[in-house]
């Protein structure tokens, strides 16, 4: 698969504050990689750079080879599509209506399809036209995340294989549904799409990702495979936290991980 982006050299401030220290990292098409690390450890900030939401202080990002602000928002959004962590509404859109949001102007046979792939695969046909605003906060994730299914399967029809980004996707679904949406951002990925995801739970982390790239005070501490990052060294290193990894906990103790997330 080919480099589909890469942050050569991001540094980020904020005021006094420097939120993202020399960044530079590649994500070629196919992987799935996981952004974990302590609150503040710059996860969001390096997600919204590399999305071309803010510009780095110095640095760059290359979306396909080509400087990610140099593209027009219609032409970036045919390129990758964002789940952001929290997205809020002021009109009374539709569940269908938001889905439809992500085929941007195009109107034709195969968005339609596209849209109704997309109920389907986050399962809400049934709820197409409720209101939002009248939706848990996980079903509403699940209409974005349909939102951005759409925006990529049409970017993807005149571009080739897009990037998906996604901020903490899984923290308003319960159980099944957090399995349902990584699983999902998995078969994309099994057909080229870059797919980079802000997860706090390791333990998804580790079924998710190809990859994991942990943050540590704007810095990557250690990119690798789950078996090379989530382990008891990094964790103390990192989160400040004495662990037993892939050890049974405290006797007594429900331990809760799904052995995979397939169907």
């Amino acid at each position: 698969m080919s480099a589909t982006l890469s942050a050569t050299d991001v540094t980020f401030r904020a005021g006094s504050a420097t939120l993202l220290d020399r960044i530079t990292l590649t994500v070629n098409g196919g992987e799935t990689v996981a952004l974990v690390g302590p609150n503040g450890a710059g996860k969001s900030t390096l997600l919204r750079i590399l999305s071309g939401e803010l510009q780095p202080t110095q640095g760059q990002v290359l979306v396909k080879e080509k400087a990610a602000g140099s593209y027009s928002p219609r032409d970036l959004a045919s390129r990758r599509a964002v789940l952001a962590q929290s997205i809020t509404l002021t009109f009374p859109f539709t569940v269908e209506e938001v889905v439809w949001m992500g085929a941007g102007d195009r109107r034709t046979v195969q968005a339609a399809r596209e849209v109704e792939s997309a109920l389907h695969a986050v399962d809400l046909v049934g709820y197409r036209h409720r209101i939002m605003t009248t939706l848990s906060g996980g079903e509403q994730q699940r209409a974005h995340f349909a939102r951005i299914l759409v925006q990529l399967a049409c970017g993807e029809a005149e571009h080739g294989p897009g990037i998906m980004l996604l901020d903490e996707p899984t923290a308003s679904l319960d159980l099944r549904h957090q399995l349902d949406l990584l699983r999902l951002a998995r078969v994309k990925a099994a057909k080229g799409t870059a797919v980079i995801a802000v997860l706090h739970d390791l333990n998804l982390a580790t079924l998710f990702a190809s990859r994991v790239v942990m943050l540590d005070h704007g810095r990557i501490a250690v990119d690798g495979t789950a078996a090379e990052t989530i382990t008891d060294e990094w964790l103390e290193r990192v989160f400040k936290v004495s662990t037993a990894v892939g050890r049974v906990p405290a006797s007594g103790v429900p331990f809760v991980l799904p052995h995979s997330i397939g169907g």
